[in-house]
């Protein structure tokens, strides 16, 4: 997103504003459904579930953080994941490819 500056004055200096100020501004569409991001604090008791949940709907690691930091965290969301039960019911076929998935992983 580009962030248009007008000089008026040379040596007044560049304010950059945050992306919650420049996208409704640059986007007209976007006003009607803004904010787009929502912070939410839950539970940690809550985390198993959640991050089961977001790792169904394709949200990991690495979606959220591109590079080679949220390959890391992807990873150890996995590995931490894999010991967890899902809180999402699986049809007997998904149960079995997701059991043979987790057998390949411990070799």
């Amino acid at each position: 997103m580009l962030q248009v500056h007008r000089i008026a004055d040379p040596r007044s200096p560049f304010k950059p504003s945050t992306y919650d100020i420049l996208l409704p501004d640059t986007v007209p569409t976007m006003r009607d459904i803004y904010p787009l991001v929502r912070r939410v604090l839950v539970s940690s008791a809550h985390a198993e579930n959640i991050l089961r949940c977001l790792a169904s709907a394709g949200v990991s690691g690495g979606s959220v953080f591109p590079g080679l930091w949220g390959v890391a965290r992807e990873i150890e969301e996995g590995q931490w994941l894999a010991n967890v039960k899902s809180p999402i019911e699986l049809s007997p076929l998904a149960e079995r490819l997701e059991n043979e998935m987790l057998a390949l992983r411990k070799k």
